[in-house]
């Protein structure tokens, strides 16, 4: 007995001596990630706090732009999370893009185009089996109610489910933003009209429809990540993230996700089938297509200790491509106190088109979906439980 004793007062010293040691990282777009991360010399990066954090750390983000990837590449343990958390009461966005400054070469009626150079897709990650430009990739169903190449190349492979098809019309995972707001894409350079744009694989030139504005005095950015926090290995815990504003994500439509391994269910933010995590007083928002994944993301993920025990609570999702919130094989997931509004923004709808809505839950079980405010998501549920009943 008195050994039992010993052994519990020396769990709990040694828990209470890495709770003091326990640092929090400051970062600021003024500062250097050669810095110690303190108030006073803070790192510049996101990402350099996540390399730096053990648990029971916090990266405290200062207000301002991180243009970035964020890959967590460790989680906490139980009362010691690894906390990602924007500075309180301040603006502080998470942007899967860079401006884009470049040299437009005039193509008449309002239309310039530009080839981006590859130098500005800067996020590399081995997890992408098809390209890390998402311009280079293209959307894995075909989105507006339009039955295109993709339906085509299935129709040919036996899916006699669709109606007739159009092999020209593919859509990419790219966004281009202009003065905030995402603009159209046309899958046919003859559909260009005024605020929208087209993808030239050929020429890999982004052609944009400037209508009577000059596009050099436009701020123009576009996109050059396929996620935005995200780690790449599976099954971490204990993170928290909180406070922060999401934008612009060239992630893909997960069609067949379960089967196809490059068609992974993978949001802007991904707890890539983690547990107890909590992600807490954000907007995610102008995603190509999901803001969150909160399950395990493609076939390939453990059915046993991964997925569990995480809460997404308070939180904005809105105006994203496709979906809010999905979710595959998730146990103990609890959704509330969300504002779930205006997604499927790229009017996803037909056969090979299921992953989306306000809140998408395959094989949920023992969860809890309560208090959130959902509507006008279109062509989709508010919540869609697919559990193969």
């Amino acid at each position: 007995m008195k050994r039992m004793k010993f052994n519990k007062i020396w769990i709990i010293l040694c828990a209470t001596i890495i709770h003091l040691n326990a640092r929090t990282y400051v970062v600021s777009p003024q500062g250097n990630d050669g810095n110690p991360g303190t108030a006073e010399n803070p790192i510049q990066t996101i990402s350099s706090g996540a390399r730096r954090a053990q648990p029971g750390d916090t990266i405290l983000v200062q207000e301002g732009i991180y243009r970035e990837r964020v890959t967590p590449i460790r989680g906490g343990r139980p009362g010691m999370p690894i906390t990602y958390r924007a500075e309180r009461g301040k603006r502080v966005f998470i942007r899967g893009s860079e401006i884009w400054k470049t040299k437009w070469r005039k193509e008449g009626n309002g239309i310039y185009s530009a080839k981006p150079e590859d130098h500005l897709f800067d996020d590399r990650s081995s997890e992408y089996l098809d390209h890390h430009n998402p311009f280079k990739v293209l959307l894995s169903s075909t989105p507006y109610r339009r039955e295109g190449k993709i339906e085509a190349e299935r129709k040919a492979e036996g899916d006699n489910r669709f109606g007739e098809t159009d092999d020209r019309v593919a859509y990419t995972c790219g966004q281009i933003i202009v003065n905030g707001l995402p603009w159209m894409e046309v899958p046919l350079k003859e559909e260009l009209a005024s605020n929208r744009w087209w993808y030239d694989p050929k020429g890999e030139r982004i052609w944009i429809h400037f209508g009577s504005t000059i596009p050099e005095e436009q701020k123009i950015e576009i996109t050059t990540r396929r996620r935005l926090f995200a780690p790449t290995k599976r099954g971490l815990g204990h993170i928290i993230v909180e406070g922060f504003i999401f934008e612009h994500c060239g992630n893909q439509y997960p069609t067949n996700f379960w089967k196809e391994d490059k068609y992974a269910q993978k949001g802007a933010i991904g707890l890539e089938a983690g547990h107890h995590w909590i992600v807490r007083n954000n907007l995610v928002r102008y995603a190509k297509t999901t803001a969150i994944d909160c399950g395990r993301v493609d076939g390939d993920t453990p059915h046993n200790g991964y997925s569990h025990d995480n809460l997404i609570e308070r939180n904005y999702f809105i105006d994203n491509g496709s979906a809010g919130i999905l979710s595959y094989g998730s146990k103990n997931l609890t959704i509330q106190n969300n504002v779930i509004l205006r997604n499927n923004t790229l009017k996803f709808f037909g056969k090979k088109r299921w992953e989306h809505g306000g809140i998408k839950c395959h094989h949920f079980k023992k969860g809890k979906i309560e208090g959130n405010y959902i509507a006008h998501n279109s062509y989709s549920p508010g919540i869609w439980f697919d559990n193969e009943f």
